[in-house]
């Protein structure tokens, strides 16, 4: 195993380049590799080669390279055996194969062990040119992750994320966390590191509240494994958002023991409110400052019952009592006075409810 091309490289430079391992078993065809691929051009380093499975895994577990460009047919452990490895231990590095078969079953398994480029032989200038522009490509993706990153560790967004913790602020972290995932450069490689760094910071000053092993009935392993399983940048921004609105929840109950008497004014809020059409979970979370989830939470664990069937229930109570009380207004004006802008949508929720239709219910209500 060797490590060329480094030479006229200070540390910090090849450092900063992605990384490269060449893996074949034909010493003419590795040394072809490396003399041929235009390093400079392309903006990778070669930092090794192998000339099997083995020798290349064990390269990899001390080098941590970015790229792996592997041949199939080798001794000891052949190249699917080493992309299987190489999935398992270093799910972000990325891989091309070489190979000599235009075998599609094969580029089929390759692709589901996580390889995204596959290069037939033999390697001639053509096929050179190809691998150089998959490692520029490569190399553009790393310039952007690191300056994604950079921004990242220079921006105030941790600071704001641990204020808004400090005082409760769930609207504070909802605007920070959209913010860093909103950058349309952010990766879900990039999304992944910024969101271990955020869960992180979250468990650590959790701690704070007695919450030292725990978030969200995760210890801190398993919060930082599930980031791992997510394949797009939306799924990490969500991940990390149920993780700070589930500590949110806990710091509110904490400050805010006695919820019974929030419950109470959320009820008599969509008493004086239940005939508002824009009334909603939504617009009640607003109103009390607290996420919806934490809301739902807190109404269902000391009502039994949901704000959304509340509502409902209220809207059809106030509507029967309109029916009684005034024969001669109609049911489409009924019921907008009770929040429901849609006459036929009013009829069937009321007939759900009652087991009648407004006008049945009338009938049945109004003396003769």
């Amino acid at each position: 195993m060797g490590h060329p091309n480094t030479e006229t490289l200070t540390a910090a430079e090849v450092y900063a380049m992605p990384q490269v391992i060449l893996v074949d078993d034909n010493i003419k065809a590795l040394d072809g590799l490396r003399r041929h691929i235009p390093w400079h051009d392309t903006g990778c380093v070669c930092v090794g080669t192998a000339q099997n499975g083995i020798e290349a895994l064990a390269l990899c577990h001390a080098l941590h390279p970015d790229v792996v460009i592997t041949d199939v047919k080798m001794p000891q452990m052949d190249g699917i055996a080493l992309c299987r490895q190489l999935h398992h231990s270093f799910p972000d590095m990325q891989i091309i194969v070489i190979s000599a078969y235009d075998d599609f079953s094969f580029a089929q398994q390759a692709m589901s062990l996580g390889v995204k480029h596959y290069v037939l032989k033999p390697v001639n200038h053509q096929k050179i040119a190809e691998l150089s522009a998959i490692l520029l490509h490569m190399a553009q993706k790393t310039q952007q992750y690191t300056a994604s990153m950079s921004a990242f560790f220079t921006s105030n967004d941790v600071d704001v994320l641990r204020q808004a913790l400090l005082h409760t602020h769930e609207q504070q972290i909802t605007q920070t966390i959209t913010r860093i995932f909103a950058s349309a450069r952010l990766d879900v490689r990039v999304a992944k590191q910024i969101a271990t760094h955020l869960v992180a910071v979250l468990y650590q000053h959790s701690s704070q509240f007695g919450l030292t092993t725990l978030v969200a009935h995760q210890s801190v392993n398993d919060g930082l494994a599930g980031i791992n399983a997510l394949q797009t940048v939306e799924s990490v921004r969500d991940y990390v958002f149920r993780m700070y609105h589930n500590v949110m929840r806990y710091l509110n109950a904490q400050r805010n023991p006695s919820t019974e008497q929030l419950v109470q004014r959320i009820l008599h809020y969509i008493e004086e409110h239940y005939g508002d059409a824009d009334i909603s979970t939504y617009a009640i979370a607003q109103k009390f400052h607290l996420s919806q989830s934490y809301l739902c939470q807190i109404y269902r664990e000391h009502t039994r019952t949901s704000i959304h069937a509340t509502i409902t229930q209220k809207r059809i109570d106030g509507a029967c009592e309109c029916l009684k009380q005034d024969p001669q207004r109609s049911i489409a004006e009924i019921g907008r006075q009770v929040g429901y802008m849609d006459a036929q949508y009013f009829a069937k929720v009321f007939r759900r409810v009652r087991g009648l239709t407004p006008s049945e219910y009338r009938e049945l209500a109004t003396p003769i």
